[in-house]
């Protein structure tokens, strides 16, 4: 069985004639859906080309990563940034290892991976460490090709960092949690990890009981305003249940279809998103929000957290297609990213 990656990464490769947008993002699926899909040549030739684009960059990693309630443009931010190109890459190297049935990207993941897992110090930050989701992600397809030594400490990297997003102290009901649901059970996935994998489900069905409403609307849709926010809570929980459902099937869709105490479910929050990604409306952003980071953005003058500044419906294109595979409803017809290439609803027979 085969993964491919969904997470959403920021930043994007230092070469102008990369396809970043295409590549950062990440969902487990099986070597038969990979061969049933029906993958455009155009989407493939632009995988080539970004392929060649990058294979010869050598590692960039860090110790530290300084992201987390920063400005933009805080130099500390920026700096951390170019860093975690590294993992765009990771990503791109991943789809090309996966679509093109082939071998020459291997020995760059190996050796880009153990780059991070050799230097990278794990705080337990949930916002910072999603950022490192495709170091889980690739780690199954590596395994076999490491060294015990290797193996071992790409191993105990992974625990320290789950360990540390599970016990980081007051993470907010927000997008922080369901971040930390994503990190650690998908690393328990991985890692055959029971005690990890419990907690992600327990975790799933608390968010869904405190920060998920009747009426679609979430914790950062009325704290932020913000139906990025929303979108970015919603994502790596799809990205979780695609998981179990590959590996459980019918697990996967069980936990889809839980209804929290007040009505809330990960359905009804996602038919929320379903009209501005249609285009059939338009949702203004940031004139309500609580959040004073969000008010310090815009008085800084980054555009994207002008109060009244419009979602754009490319940004839910892979959310939607990924809760297309427990629901057919979220099935968007012009959509061309390869997560609506590769995700079908019921693809499982």
């Amino acid at each position: 069985m085969w993964a491919l990656l969904i997470a959403s990464l920021l930043g994007g490769f230092d070469l102008s004639s990369v396809s970043t947008d295409a590549w950062t993002t990440l969902f487990y699926v099986d070597s038969q859906q990979v061969k049933r899909a029906d993958i455009s040549e155009e989407t493939l030739a632009v995988l080539r080309r970004d392929f060649e684009a990058i294979k010869g960059t050598a590692p960039n990693p860090t110790p530290t990563i300084f992201y987390e309630g920063l400005l933009n443009n805080d130099p500390r931010r920026v700096k951390t940034e170019e860093h975690l190109r590294d993992m765009d890459r990771l990503s791109l190297l991943y789809w090309f290892h996966i679509l093109q049935d082939t071998q020459d990207a291997l020995p760059l993941m190996m050796e880009l991976a153990l780059s991070w897992v050799y230097t990278y110090v794990p705080d337990g930050n949930p916002i910072n460490e999603n950022k490192l989701v495709p170091l889980v992600y690739v780690y199954p397809l590596v395994r076999l090709h490491l060294s015990s030594q290797e193996r071992e400490a790409y191993r105990n990297f992974l625990v320290q960092l789950a360990l540390g997003v599970r016990d980081f102290p007051k993470a907010p009901m927000n997008n922080w949690e369901t971040k930390r649901i994503h990190l650690l059970g998908v690393i328990g996935l991985v890692l055959e990890r029971p005690d990890f994998t419990a907690w992600a489900e327990e975790r799933f069905k608390n968010y869904v009981d405190q920060s998920l409403y009747a009426d679609g609307s979430s914790s950062d849709i009325r704290q932020r305003d913000a139906l990025s926010y929303h979108v970015s809570a919603l994502k790596p929980l799809c990205q979780y249940l695609g998981y179990v459902e590959a590996l459980y099937p019918g697990k996967g869709s069980q936990l889809f279809g839980y209804t929290g105490e007040t009505g809330g479910s990960l359905y009804r929050s996602l038919q929320y998103v379903l009209p501005y990604a249609k285009k059939e409306a338009v949702y203004a952003q940031w004139s309500q929000t609580t959040v004073a980071l969000d008010k310090q953005r815009a008085e800084a003058g980054l555009a994207e957290y002008q109060p009244g500044v419009e979602y754009q419906a490319e940004r839910a294109y892979d959310t939607m297609a990924m809760a297309s595979l427990f629901d057919a409803v979220f099935v968007l017809g012009d959509c061309g990213h390869i997560i609506c290439q590769l995700v079908r609803p019921n693809d499982s027979d």
